[in-house]
């Protein structure tokens, strides 16, 4: 047997993390990784066509195998996942399993897609044993291969989603040399992978393995992933070379195809090229829809090409297709001109027009457009739905010039409409209330409301709670709020992010200046630390803002020696962090009499491209002149007075913040 697929085919039947034993599972047959990859930006529909596990372009297919008749395939579902945290599914699930009791084939598609979004080392386990049970049904005849080609989808997307490409790779390979064979999600998704964590050699040989095996899919899609691929990478050509396989296989030629190219020149800087490729659509009869109008008049009207732009704004007009707000706002036009172009051609807004005007406004970062947009809307009496709503909220909890009551009357009148609100939305309530009285606890009230209505919170609801508690007056019970608020989302079945750490760091850093919190504080700051530093999840790793957070607190508690090994791991994961850290750092060290230390930090800052400030110069300066470093001094001296003017504009920007305030 081939080396990795040993290795693929010893991952799928590694023993699940519980300690339950799979030993009354005897494998006759060996689907040496029988993994199917949805990718990160595989569509939904796109995973919804994968019932067939009929490998388009292979000599190869199971159809003689799917038409055999199942004894328990049944689109009803026996487990109840809904509202429910995952380790009650899963104690669920592994019951049903051990006492012989009736599964569905819709009962492991959602086990496996709730593992798959939990991402965990110990879920990716627990999918590969829900794989090895499918896969005896599947030999029983209980259930359809495509079933265990679905669920290797999600356990190849789990790799990839945990920065895995090579087992990712491995699933794929054992998958060619099964009967499970891949199909056209599974290379979408090992194309997204290695468009994300591989490099274009990987993807080219990709291509030239699955063309030269006859394993390439027929279908468009691919081709797309690989253009998209090449063009986030700024290799044209190879974009160019794969529109022209394409085109010679498509016939007739498809939208998606022209706007995938499209894109990629714009993406590309290659103004000329989009217009090139619309004029060859032209001369091939191919007819542009709205969405490639738009992208070809945007890229154009960016470059200065206006009179190119406005030739093609005409073809539209031409065309009589139904001109919505997209086309406009790919001219450059401000919403207000927009909305009066579409009066004045007698054409009436619709709801998503105004919500796609909204979406430019805080796009631009025009927050006074969005809201006169919204003003407009309701003169007009068009109802606002649950995106209109959910946008404006947001502006509302985020602007502190808009009273927050606003945001809470806005959701008052979307119950009294039956819109019914969805996390986004609390999540939004629940920022707004941190400008208002008693902010956590109408935050509480707000998860109340989330459990009344039955909506579930995520991360980010969480997140934004725990933040109130940062920002109110501290507490000695906010400790205990914090514990209450983290134990919530465990029994919610929610594993907290990057956000969430980093937002508990900063209430912890609060009780750091206190002196009988302090080492308590500390200690769970540096376990907290611990825990994402050895997660492989990328989404809970440490980012700047925790090495920001919990090196501040250290050098407030005194420990210095613990700081800068912290300060160390930062180096060794290449991150950096505002120049006011590296500040505190070079003070502490000059205040605890370590000069050489102080001027390793300056020169850590110089190689990393952190530009100093008047306070970073000064430090630097005082460590040269008590050292005797003469040429140094003189040196950063010479620096300081080049940068002048940079420096005297962010006093400036200080002095009028403090003003403001």
């Amino acid at each position: 047997m081939h080396r990795s697929t040993t290795r693929a085919w010893s991952i799928l039947r590694q023993s699940t993390a519980t300690g339950r034993s799979f030993d009354r599972i005897t494998v006759t047959v060996r689907p040496r990784w029988p993994i199917c990859p949805r990718s990160i930006h595989c569509s939904a529909a796109m995973y919804a066509k994968q019932d067939s596990p009929t490998l388009v372009g292979s000599s190869v297919a199971t159809d003689a195998f799917e038409t055999q008749s199942f004894l328990h395939v049944s689109p009803e579902v026996t487990i109840d996942v809904t509202d429910k945290p995952l380790k009650h599914v899963w104690k669920e699930y592994c019951d049903r399993v051990d006492n012989k009791k009736r599964l569905t084939e819709k009962d492991f598609l959602q086990v496996c897609n709730l593992l798959k979004k939990s991402r965990s080392a110990e879920s990716v386990k627990r999918l590969q044993a829900v794989l090895r049970e499918i896969h005896q049904r599947v030999l029983e005849k209980k259930l359809p291969m495509s079933t265990f080609i679905r669920c290797c989808n999600m356990l190849i997307m789990m790799f990839i989603e945990r920065s895995d490409l090579k087992t990712a790779r491995l699933v794929f390979d054992g998958m060619v040399k099964s009967s499970y064979h891949p199909n056209s999600v599974t290379v979408c998704t090992l194309i997204d992978g290695m468009a994300r964590l591989g490099s274009a050699t990987d993807l080219h040989n990709f291509y030239q393995f699955l063309k030269d095996s006859g394993l390439f899919p027929k279908s468009i899609e691919p081709y797309l992933r690989l253009i998209k691929a090449f063009s986030e990478r700024g290799d044209i050509k190879s974009c160019q070379y794969y529109f022209a396989i394409l085109k010679k296989q498509n016939n007739p030629r498809e939208l998606s195809v022209y706007h995938a190219m499209i894109k990629a020149y714009a993406a590309a800087q290659q103004p000329e090229g989009v217009l090139a490729l619309y004029r060859e659509m032209l001369q091939e009869s191919v007819k542009p829809d709205l969405r490639i109008y738009g992208s070809i008049v945007q890229c154009l009207q960016s470059h200065g090409m206006s009179k190119e732009a406005n030739e093609i704004w005409e073809d539209v007009q031409k065309t009589g297709l139904p001109v919505d707000t997209g086309i406009y706002s790919s001219l450059g036009l401000p919403p207000m001109e927009i909305l009066e172009r579409m009066r004045t051609a007698g054409v009436t807004p619709s709801i998503r027009d105004f919500n796609n005007l909204i979406n430019t406004s805080i796009k631009e970062n025009n927050m006074a457009n969005a809201l006169e947009v919204f003003r407009i809307m309701r003169q007009n009496d068009i109802p606002p739905d649950l995106f209109t709503y959910s946008m404006i909220i947001d502006i509302i909890a985020k602007d502190h010039e808009q009273p927050p009551e606003t945001a809470f009357d806005l959701y008052e009148e979307m119950k009294t409409n039956q819109i019914q609100s969805d996390a986004i939305v609390y999540t939004s309530l629940i920022m707004a209330a941190s400008r208002g009285k008693n902010p956590f606890e109408r935050g509480l009230w707000i998860l109340e409301e989330m459990q009344r209505h039955q909506v579930k919170p995520n991360s980010f609801t969480f997140s934004a709670l725990l933040a109130l508690l940062v920002h109110k007056r501290l507490e000695p019970k906010d400790l205990s709020y914090a514990e209450t608020i983290r134990e919530k989302m465990r029994m919610t079945g929610i594993e907290p992010n990057t956000r969430f750490y980093n937002t508990y760091l900063s209430l912890l850093a609060k009780f750091v200046a206190t002196k009988n919190g302090q080492q308590q504080a500390i200690r769970k700051m540096t376990s907290i630390f611990k825990q994402m530093k050895h997660s492989k999840d990328t989404i809970r790793r440490p980012d700047f803002a925790t090495y920001a957070v919990l090196i501040t607190s250290l050098l407030k508690a005194g420990q210095i020696r613990q700081a800068l090994l912290t300060y160390e791991a930062s180096k060794t994961e290449q991150i950096t962090m505002p120049v006011v850290v590296y500040n505190n750092i070079m003070q502490a060290l000059e205040k605890d009499n370590q000069l050489p230390q102080v001027m390793n930090i300056w020169q850590d800052m110089k190689m990393l491209k952190i530009r100093p400030n008047a306070d970073s110069y000064e430090l630097a300066l005082e460590a040269c002149a008590q050292l005797g470093l003469t040429e140094s001094f003189a040196a950063i001296r010479t620096q300081r007075k080049t940068d002048f003017q940079r420096l005297e504009e962010i006093n400036t920007k200080k002095q009028t913040i403090f003003r403001d305030a």
